[in-house]
């Protein structure tokens, strides 16, 4: 059965196999065959595994989870990593956890851009204030992972994304917040702080688009310190 999904076995095999495998040395195993089908692209086998019943939050021994460089675990961390929305929608609506893995299936989706698997997976109870326990940041990590792309930014501050926490600083008001040094960080990443004086390095082009970035988030959801603004005002 664990075969099957890498040499596409025709599903008349797939199905015979399925009442003749151990469930219990599947899970000695430490890997499902869930797994191999969403890794593969393989729907047709994943919908059979499925329908017959086999554990769609199974995850991966920490053996096994610790031979990809994300820690990924669940079955529906491979299905949103190959951007599979059929597989990911199938998987959520058997009952599939979108909040298991280290690095949140969420964040997958944001990067790839994919509205659909997005909304998916926050339809399910994915997290929509995600952070990534490797880097912690005062403010939600899908927040950083779309600071590049403004409609799924949008998105996110109208579901409720907490945008205030990115106007917070630990250190008072006579240091730069969190967002402003994550907004300079993932749009020039040249620079490795962000300051005050970091507005000096950009053109006007430059000033304008980062104020834009910033305004999106400002527009429902936080207040700023006016003079943090006229850091970003280009005169004509």
């Amino acid at each position: 059965l664990f075969k099957c999904p890498y040499s596409f076995f025709p599903s008349q095999i797939v199905t015979m196999l399925i009442p003749v495998t151990s469930r219990t040395r599947v899970k000695r195993s430490g890997i499902s065959p869930l797994h191999l089908a969403a890794e593969r692209n393989n729907d047709y086998i994943l919908e059979e595994l499925v329908e017959a019943g086999y554990d769609v939050n199974f995850t991966l021994s920490p053996e096994r989870s610790r031979l990809y460089e994300d820690r990924r675990s669940s079955v529906l961390y491979f299905a949103v990593m190959n951007n599979n929305i059929f597989a990911t929608e199938l998987l959520l609506q058997a009952g599939a956890n979108p909040n298991v893995d280290l690095l949140n299936p969420l964040l997958i989706s944001i990067r790839h851009g994919c509205l659909k698997t997005m909304k998916l997976l926050l339809d399910h109870g994915a997290n929509i204030d995600a952070y990534i326990c490797s880097h912690p940041t005062t403010f939600p990590a899908t927040i950083m992972f779309s600071m590049k792309y403004l409609p799924l930014l949008k998105f996110l501050m109208d579901l409720g994304c907490d945008a205030n926490s990115c106007f917070k600083c630990q250190y008072g008001n006579g240091h730069t917040g969190s967002l402003w040094r994550i907004v300079g960080l993932m749009n020039y990443p040249q620079y490795q702080l962000f300051s005050p004086s970091f507005s000096l390095h950009l053109n006007a082009h430059e000033r304008n688009k980062l104020a834009l970035v910033v305004a999106s988030l400002v527009q429902k959801r936080a207040i700023l310190n006016p003079f943090k603004i006229r850091l970003f005002q280009v005169k004509n």
